[in-house]
């Protein structure tokens, strides 16, 4: 299509931290930022800049230039600086469809208290989009997405403009969408070869540009991008305006932001074609999934501390709340933000995918630590404080009750472990002197193990019992547990014949789990008689990849692939033996190359241990099969997987997504 209407938007994508740190970016930022307010002081034909499509950086310069707030919310207001609306540009499929909202929640929270935040979705630069993207969007009243990466063929296969409809599964939501074909810095490099006034080569590459994008577009109006990663802003920008104009006065060029180029192109109600599904192709740039398993670490934490806000921290606190009849409670909203805000700033691509320096994801243990204590410390408060509510028959001492609280919206029944203190041990009860009972005075069966606690600010606590029992809670509810004395002093005894555990298997009502001489394991669903052989299995082999992707080796490469059967069994023993747990202890090593040779054509002959401990568990009354793995790294340049054949086939596949199947 002929376009006649030509928007440039002078922008930057500001990576917090990736191939340098936090710190050494924004002393980057704080010069790109001073030179920017600068420019939109002085010269008022600067119409607008946009600050990516995240919040963060303002927060970040105002922590050492908090002087210029004043000054950066009368550019907001005025419309001449865009921010947000997200708080950080995250990748969407490493965090959880939760904190996806309250990226946005915080985003325009904090854009608003500067007085506007851009009706935008620039998210221009994660490895792929969700599905339900288009609803979530649109549920903070944003219309529109503009993105790079994400397509494969379906772009060509199915037609589609560079603007198009994109709706959310089942219809729920559809946005207008922005492909971003020639990436996000589309015009960015039209500052060079400028010389005395004269922009010959910028107006070229302008032309150049909009003569690609033609093809592409569904109404008269055409998208340039002035910016890319960690860019300043080109001063230039009005002038080459000027100039561009007086030369093609039937392509109109305007300095403008996202939102006003997604105004214009709704004004022209054009009909698009719909799209429907994630966006997880590379074929207009390097989808780099591989990250999906890079610093496993880094995910594992990071699901963990979400877990902790969404299904313990927030529903205790709010349930707490609701229940306190006499409002003496206060809700820790500013506290839990802040906590989320820690947690959050791991969030972008180049942070939670694992792909940085070495220095970025250290640092990045502090922000979770961080985010992890003030979430336990909410949820201690908040707990302790329901405790009180809940109503208990006299007979029984508040001191020794404990509430088992189920965050999910069904009944369940599950292991609980709770740990109590001996400040002073003389005279108390032992474990074994103790029972554990439901309101209503049934026995609860329940292990303990007992160790010496750890010395503080050098005084030892005391004696430290951890307890273990079977708890059976309904929906988004709690159950009470009382501790009282036994007066039998006999203990809990396991007469259950189909739980049981030995140096060569363990088993409960549900499976049977044989751990052979050479290490490998096989199970049996009692219910089915299916036997699973060689499960949790490991196989190794050389990567020649880099911080991004596993690459396989090359025609000219060679590979040595190692896997269980090739370990030495170190031990095989039971670790946990009680009444409602029974663990498994398997002790191997592999002997693994070193690295890859120095020419990188093959891996290096020379072996090294890679000590595995392996843990498996049972519970009573629970149909589940509990893995943990203990690996003690000792080689480079190699990719190790855990694997389950189960000899299922399937045409069909359900994935829990965000916020859908």
């Amino acid at each position: 299509m002929f376009a006649n209407n030509i928007i440039i938007v002078p922008e930057t994508h500001w990576d917090r931290e990736w191939y340098l740190t936090f710190q050494e970016f924004r002393a980057k930022l704080v010069i790109m930022m001073d030179k920017l307010l600068d420019i939109l002081r002085t010269d008022p034909d600067y119409k607008n800049f946009t600050l990516d499509g995240q919040i963060i950086p303002l927060e970040d310069y105002l922590e050492v230039r908090p002087e210029r707030k004043e000054e950066i919310t009368k550019y907001v207001k005025e419309g001449r600086l865009s921010i947000g609306p997200m708080y950080v540009l995250p990748d969407e499929f490493l965090v959880s469809g939760e904190s996806l909202i309250r990226n946005l929640m915080l985003g325009i929270k904090i854009g608003r208290s500067f007085g506007k935040v851009m009706k935008a979705g620039y998210i221009p630069d994660p490895f792929g989009h969700i599905a339900q993207l288009p609803q979530i969007l649109q549920g903070f009243e944003i219309p529109s997405v503009l993105f790079w990466r994400g397509f494969g063929n379906e772009f060509e296969e199915r037609k589609l403009n560079m603007e198009f409809s994109w709706s959310a599964p089942g219809k729920a939501a559809r946005i207008l969408a922005i492909h971003l074909i020639y990436g996000y810095g589309s015009v960015a490099d039209i500052d060079n070869k400028n010389i005395k006034g004269e922009f010959k080569s910028a107006l070229r590459k302008i032309k150049n540009m909009v003569k690609k994008l033609e093809r592409y577009i569904a109404t008269p109006n055409v998208l340039l991008n002035n910016g890319s990663d960690h860019r300043e802003a080109l001063l230039e920008i009005p002038e080459i305006i000027k100039q561009w104009n007086i030369q093609n006065p039937n392509k109109r060029l305007e300095q403008a932001d996202f939102e006003y180029y997604i105004k214009k192109v709704i004004e022209c109600n054009p009909e698009l074609k719909e799209f429907q599904g994630e966006l997880r192709g590379g074929r207009y740039s390097h989808l780099l999934s591989g990250v999906f398993s890079t610093r496993m670490w880094i995910k594992q934490r990071n699901t963990e501390i979400e877990y902790l806000y969404e299904k313990y921290t927030e529903p205790i606190s709010t349930i707490t709340w609701a229940l306190d009849k006499h409002k003496n409670f206060n809700y820790p909203k500013d506290y839990i933000l802040t906590g989320l805000k820690w947690l959050l700033k791991n969030a972008p691509h180049d942070s939670i995918c694992g792909c940085s320096i070495d220095e970025v994801h250290n640092e990045m243990i502090t922000r979770f630590d961080w985010a992890e204590q003030i979430a336990n410390e909410v949820f201690k408060n908040s707990s302790v404080y329901l405790s009180e509510l809940v109503e208990i028959d006299s007979k029984y001492n508040r001191k020794n009750i404990l509430v088992v609280y189920n965050p999910l919206p069904w009944k369940r029944k599950d292991i609980v472990e709770f740990q109590t203190i001996s400040r002073k041990t003389k005279g108390n009860k032992l474990p074994h002197q103790l029972k554990l009972v439901t309101t209503d005075g049934s026995d609860v069966k329940f292990q303990y193990h007992v160790e010496e606690e750890e010395p503080r600010f050098q005084r030892k606590l005391g004696i430290s019992h951890k307890f273990t029992f079977l708890a059976e809670v309904p929906g988004c509810g709690y159950r009470t547990y009382c501790i009282i004395s036994n007066d039998s002093e006999n203990g809990y005894t396991d007469e259950s014949k189909s739980f049981k555990i030995s140096n060569e298997f363990l088993e409960n009502q549900y499976y049977k789990i044989d751990i052979t001489p050479k290490g490998l394991i096989h199970f049996t669903d009692k219910k089915t008689g299916i036997l699973y052989e060689n499960i949790c299995s490991f196989e190794d082999m050389g990567d020649w990849g880099d911080e991004y992707d596993f690459s396989e080796p090359k025609e000219n490469q060679s590979d040595m692939v190692f896997t269980s059967e090739d370990a030495t069994v170190l031990g095989r023993a039971v670790y946990i033996n009680g009444p409602t747990q029974k663990t498994f202890k398997l002790r191997l090593n592999l002997r693994l190359p070193h690295s890859l040779t120095e020419d990188r054509y093959n891996r290096e002959e020379d072996l090294k241990d890679n000590k595995i401990s392996l843990y498996i568990s049972l519970y009573k009354g629970i149909k589940r099969i509990d893995f943990s793995i203990e690996m003690e790294n000792n080689s480079r340049d190699h990719r190790i997987r855990c694997l389950f054949p189960t000899n299922i086939k399937s045409e069909k596949v359900d994935a829990d997504g965000h916020f859908y199947v």
